[in-house]
């Protein structure tokens, strides 16, 4: 991995996975995407239209935002802005999520080096 690349939810995808996300691209993702949070379309419905799956939807996603394609979604879908508003209404959301998550993660740390520790097994009888 290069210095500069990032990876995707913590672990960097596989070859094979980076390459059916741009097979995806090449096959025009961000064509099916409508235009306004009122016409977002969801994952699920993404994959079917492209014969995929959802994870293969998010990769390419996270590929074309990377590539300056500003998708924007909302817990409708996907979608392609048709105003700044909404662009801010999803960049708001997606960093109100890296922060809920970047907590989750400090408070699983925190409860660890805090002694918690999983109760013991009781033997069986």
């Amino acid at each position: 991995m290069s210095g500069n690349q990032m990876t995707f939810d913590g672990f960097e995808p596989t070859e094979a996975e980076r390459i059916e996300a741009r097979r995806i691209l090449n096959g025009g993702l961000a064509g099916l995407l409508g235009i306004g949070s009122e016409n977002a379309i969801p994952t699920e419905r993404l994959a079917q239209r492209l014969f995929t799956d959802r994870r293969a939807v998010t990769l390419a996603v996270f590929d074309l935002r990377r590539a300056g394609i500003p998708i924007c979604s909302n817990g409708d879908g996907y979608f392609l802005p048709h105003c700044e508003a909404e662009v801010t209404a999803c960049f708001s959301g997606l960093k109100k999520r890296a922060r809920e998550i970047d907590g989750s993660a400090d408070a699983i740390l925190s409860g660890w080096w805090a002694g918690w520790r999983p109760p013991a097994e009781e033997a069986e009888e």
